[in-house]
């Protein structure tokens, strides 16, 4: 699987104007995934840096906000390919009863282990949970949004359990891995989070990795995800790395023959919202029928 599912970030030339389209990089260039050597030290701080959130990232919290906030599960989330990172489920730390942290590089599920032990060296999240903190405050007490983000932080502590961080890797099937369904406790949420359409290596490989997200999902559970879709690469950091350029529509697709319904989607693009390094993502929150 993808190196803590390295996030599928086309580049953005320097000098490129907010609000206009990034140029596409070049995918001739390059190479597939797992050839190079992944930093989830190095990863964060690229994509994740403590000091700064950009349109995207807000996009994404506010999406899984209002998600959370409407949907309130009750068990456990199960986040596969979570790389290094834990804001996706911060705003579900509110409701689940604990979270399942997998991803296949041992170094980036150390990452998450400094965070829970509340680690002098663990990646700085605060801003991100400061931001948690005050989309839930504007929602439930009308408060201006303001508020730190420590009380959030410790909650999403809580919630990951000693033994909850596991190692997966999304290429093998469920049946094959080290993460047996009845060892995880109840899931109500399985969440995911770019990584298939980064990681795989052809169409093919995307299908079966998202085949392998489905088969962890019983009636009942919900699907959550966000997808980087119309990219062809993104960078790696010593390299391009390529990524399958899914659509919108093939992603619907696949979810819909999967037996999920009640289907919500948001889709965050380039020229509608400030540019980023990403130019299109999907948002996109389901239940397994």
């Amino acid at each position: 699987q993808a190196p803590a599912r390295p996030s599928r970030v086309p580049i953005m030339p320097e000098g490129e104007a907010l609000g206009a389209s990034p140029s596409p990089p070049d995918a001739a260039s390059a190479v597939p995934f797992g050839l190079e050597p992944f930093s989830p030290r190095d990863y964060l701080q690229r994509y994740w840096p403590a000091d700064s959130m950009d349109s995207e990232d807000e996009f994404i919290m506010r999406f899984l906000h209002g998600v959370y906030s409407r949907c309130q599960p009750a068990n456990g989330l199960l986040e596969l390919g979570g790389g290094p990172v834990i804001d996706k489920y911060i705003s579900a730390s509110r409701f689940v009863s604990h979270i399942v942290h997998t991803d296949f590089s041992e170094q980036a599920l150390r990452e998450v282990e400094l965070f829970r032990q509340h680690h002098a060296e663990a990646w700085d999240w605060r801003l991100r949970c400061d931001f948690a903190a005050r989309l839930e405050h504007s929602q439930e007490d009308g408060l201006p949004l303001e508020g730190p983000g420590r009380d959030v932080a410790q909650r999403v502590r809580d919630k990951l359990h000693a033994g909850s961080i596991r190692q997966r890797d999304l290429r093998q099937p469920p049946d094959g891995c080290s993460v047996p369904g009845s060892d995880l406790g109840g899931i109500s949420v399985v969440s995911v989070h770019s990584v298939c359409e980064c990681a795989a290596h052809d169409e093919g490989e995307w299908r079966a990795m998202l085949s392998h997200v489905f088969s962890h999902c019983s009636p009942g559970t919900l699907l959550v995800m966000t997808v980087n879709t119309r990219t062809t690469a993104w960078d790696g950091g010593a390299s391009l790395v390529r990524a399958v350029p899914v659509t919108p529509g093939m992603v619907l697709d696949l979810v819909r023959s999967a037996g999920f319904a009640d289907i919500d989607t948001q889709l965050r693009s380039d020229g509608a919202h400030e540019a980023t390094e990403m130019q299109e993502t999907l948002a996109l929150s389901a239940v397994k029928q």
